[in-house]
C-alpha cells in the first residue's frame, strides 16, 4: 500500500515541468496587406490612412510588479520515498531548519556532510547526466536531510518534543557517501548516522542517502536509543531485533508504505517494484518461525506495529490516521519497558502502557480498550503470547520497598543513575549496580539495575527490580591486568578480521560455483552483511592497532546466565570498545569475548 507521506512542509512546487505553450496560448491580431505597405513605406502608423498624428510625450510603460524573492532553500528530493517509489521525479520543496545564508545543510535540528561542498546551492538534479549509474553527491545530502527533518517535524506534530527526546545528540549528525560499504548505520557512541555508497560491494555502487526509507530507519535507531540507551546493548535480550523493527515502523508508517527501501534491489542486480524491496512489514512471520539474527527477527516486531496499524484502520475509518496513531504508540512505549534484556511479552508490556499514557495525555478520542484490542489481537498473531514465551519484567507500586532495595542488600552494592530519558508522555530512570570489592574497585554489573517510571509532572509512579541481582559470587582474581589485556585485544581484533574474511570468502566462493540453495534475495542480503562486519572489524582494528592508553579499561562483571567456564563463581572482565565493537579480556584466564553494538 502506498500513499502520499505527512510531509507536514509544504512544497514550494509539485512539479518540475514547464507549462507548454500552444498556439492557441498565443494571441494574434488582425493586419491586412494593405495596412503592412502603409507601414513599411513610412506613413506611420498602420490603419490610420498615412497621415502621421501631432508628436506627444511620451507614455512611460507601466512599472512591473517586484519578481518573487527566490528562496535560498529551494531543492529537489524524490517525489516520494525513494526513485523507484518515485518513478524517477523530484518535486521542488524549501528546505526547513536552515539559518538565513546557510551555506551547508548544518541547521539547529540536523547536520549534514557529504563529499562535496554545496556553496548555498541545494537546488541539485539527482544525476550529473543521463550516463550517470548512481546519484550525485549533492543530492544525495539534501535528500538525507529532508528525510530526516521531515521525520522530526512530523513528530514534533504528533505532539513529542523531539528537542527533549534528543536533546543529547542534537544536532543529528549525518555523514553522506563516508563510506564504501553498502550500508548505514546509527553509532551509539556518538550519535552518527553513517551511510555507504556500495563501491567496495560485489554488487556495484548505490548511494543509500538518497533512499529516505534508509535514512528514516537509520534515524529510528537514533530516536529510540534515546527514548531506551539500554536496549542497544548486546545483552539486551530481543533489544537489537525490536530496535529494527522500531527503525522499519519509523519508515513504513511515516510513509504509510509497509515496503522499505524498493531501490534496494536494482541496486543488486534484481527484479524490483513498488511492491518489493529490501523488507516488507506487511507479513505474517511469528516470533518462532524465524532464527535470532537481528533483522531477521525485526520483521516480526516491524510487522506487529504494521499489523496494529491494520487493525486500526477499520476503526478510525482512516490509513493515514492509523499510521499516525501507530507512530504515536510506538515513541510512547519507549519509555514504559520494566526490564533491560526485553522478550516479547516485555515488548507487549510496554506497548500497551505506551497506548495507555498516550491516550491519557491528547486529545485523541479513541478509546483504550479498543486500542489495547487491536495490539493484543497482533501481539496473538505474531505469537508473543505464547505459554512457553517467558515474561521478564515486573512492575510494582513506589513504596517503601524500593529504598530497603537501596539500603538492605547483602552484597556491598551500590547504585548509580546511569540515564534519565523524558518524553512528553513521562520518564524513564535507570539506576546501574555496581559491585563494590574489598579493594574499593567499582564493578560495573552488565545489565543489572533498577529502573524508575515518572509521569509527566515529575511524579514518580513505578519501579522495576527485574534486573537487580542480589545474590553475587565472584572470584576477585586478576592475572591479567589492564596492560596485558589491551595486548591480548589487539591481537583478537586481528583474529576477527582474519576470521570475518574467511567467511565472506567461502560465501563468494558458494555463489561463484552455484553451490548456495535458498532465495536469490536472501543470498545477497547474507553476503552484503558479511561485508558489513567485515568492514566493523577493520574499523575495530584500525583503532586498536593505534591505541596505547590502556587506563581507559575497567572492570565488569557480565550479565546473569553468561556462561564464561568457571562452575562456581562469576569472573571479572576488563571492558575495552574500538569502533564498534566491545572486547571483554577474561582477567583471570585471559579469555577474549567480542560484540557487535552498531545498530544498522
Amino acid at each position: 500500500m502506498v500513499s502520499t507521506p505527512p510531509l507536514g512542509i509544504p512544497p514550494v512546487s509539485t512539479s518540475l515541468a514547464a507549462t507548454p505553450i500552444t498556439a492557441s496560448a498565443i494571441t494574434t491580431l488582425p493586419v491586412t496587406t494593405s495596412a503592412i505597405a502603409a507601414f513599411a513605406s513610412g506613413g506611420g502608423n498602420v490603419g490610420n490612412g498615412g497621415s502621421t498624428p501631432p508628436a506627444e510625450p511620451p507614455v512611460p510603460p507601466p512599472e512591473a510588479p517586484p519578481e518573487p524573492p527566490k528562496d535560498p532553500f529551494a531543492a529537489y528530493v524524490w517525489a516520494k520515498e525513494n526513485e523507484v517509489t518515485s518513478f524517477g521525479h523530484v518535486r521542488k520543496i524549501s528546505l526547513p531548519g536552515l539559518p538565513a545564508g546557510a551555506q551547508s545543510l548544518k541547521g539547529e535540528w540536523v547536520h549534514v556532510t557529504g563529499q562535496t561542498r554545496l556553496r548555498g546551492n541545494f537546488l541539485r538534479q539527482p544525476y550529473i547526466d543521463k550516463t550517470s549509474r548512481f546519484t550525485s553527491d549533492p543530492f544525495d545530502q539534501v535528500q538525507c536531510y529532508y528525510a530526516l527533518m521531515s521525520l522530526i517535524l512530523y513528530l514534533n506534530m504528533q505532539g513529542f518534543d523531539m528537542k527533549k527526546t534528543l536533546g543529547k545528540i542534537l544536532p543529528l549528525y549525518a555523514r553522506v557517501n563516508e563510506v564504501r560499504d553498502v550500508n548505514a548505520w546509527f553509532d551509539p557512541r556518538t550519535g552518527w548516522l553513517t551511510f555507504g555508497t556500495g563501491d567496495a560491494s560485489r554488487f556495484g555502487a548505490w548511494h543509500l542517502a538518497e533512499d529516505a526509507d534508509i535514512v528514516r530507519h537509520e534515524c529510528g535507531h537514533a530516536i529510540f536509543h534515546s527514548l531506551y540507551p539500554e536496549l542497544t546493548s548486546w545483552y539486551a535480550g530481543d533489544g537489537g531485533a525490536i530496535h529494527e523493527g522500531f527503525g522499519d515502523a519509523m519508515a513504513s508508517l511515516y510513509a504509510n508504505n509497509s515496503v522499505i527501501s524498493e531501490d534496494f534491489l536494482p541496486n543488486t542486480g534484481e527484479h524490483y517494484g513498488t511492491d518489493r524491496g529490501l523488507r516488507d512489514v506487511n507479513n505474517d512471520l511469528r516470533y518462532n518461525q524465524v532464527d535470532r539474527e537481528v533483522h531477521s527477527l525485526g520483521r516480526v516486531y516491524g510487522g506487529f506495529w504494521w499489523g496494529v496499524r491494520k487493525l486500526l484502520e477499520p476503526i478510525l475509518g482512516d490509513g493515514r490516521e492509523a499510521a499516525d496513531l501507530t507512530i504515536a504508540f510506538s515513541m510512547s512505549h519507549g519509555t514504559n519497558y520494566a526490564t533491560n534484556r526485553p522478550g516479547p511479552k516485555d515488548f507487549f508490556d510496554a506497548a500497551l502502557a505506551g497506548a495507555r499514557v498516550y491516550l491519557e495525555g491528547s486529545k485523541h478520542d479513541l478509546d483504550y480498550k479498543r486500542a489495547a484490542k487491536a495490539m493484543t489481537d497482533a501481539a496473538k498473531r505474531r505469537g508473543f503470547l505464547n505459554k512457553e514465551v517467558a515474561r521478564r519484567g515486573r512492575r510494582e507500586r513506589f513504596s517503601e520497598e524500593f529504598g530497603r532495595l537501596l539500603t538492605e542488600t547483602p552484597e556491598p552494592f551500590a547504585f548509580v543513575r546511569e540515564s534519565s530519558v523524558e518524553n512528553s508522555t513521562g520518564s524513564r530512570d535507570f539506576l546501574q549496580q555496581y559491585l563494590v570489592l574489598e579493594n574499593r574497585h567499582f564493578v560495573k554489573m552488565l545489565g543489572s539495575g533498577l529502573i524508575v517510571f515518572k509521569d509527566g509532572s515529575g511524579g514518580t509512579r513505578s519501579f522495576s527490580a527485574s534486573d537487580m541481582r542480589r545474590d553475587v559470587n565472584v572470584d576477585p582474581t586478576i592475572w591479567y591486568g589492564r596492560p596485558k589485556a589491551l595486548s591480548t585485544v589487539k591481537q583478537a581484533a586481528k583474529d576477527k578480521l582474519d576470521e570475518s574474511n574467511r567467511m565472506l570468502e567461502e560465501l563468494e566462493e558458494q555463489d561463484r560455483h552455484g553451490l548456495w540453495a535458498g532465495d536469490e534475495t536472501e543470498r545477497k542480503k547474507k553476503i552484503t552483511r558479511a561485508e558489513a562486519l567485515r568492514r566493523l572489524d577493520e574499523i575495530a582494528l584500525e583503532e586498536a592497532t593505534v591505541h596505547d592508553e590502556y587506563r581507559t579499561a575497567s572492570l565488569v562483571l557480565m550479565p546473569e546466565g553468561y556462561d564464561n567456564g568457571h562452575s562456581e563463581k562469576a569472573d571479572l572482565y576488563w571492558s575495552f570498545r574500538f569502533g564498534l565493537t566491545d572486547f571483554y579480556v577474561n582477567a583471570r584466564t585471559g579469555a577474549v569475548a567480542t560484540k557487535k553494538i552498531a545498530m544498522w
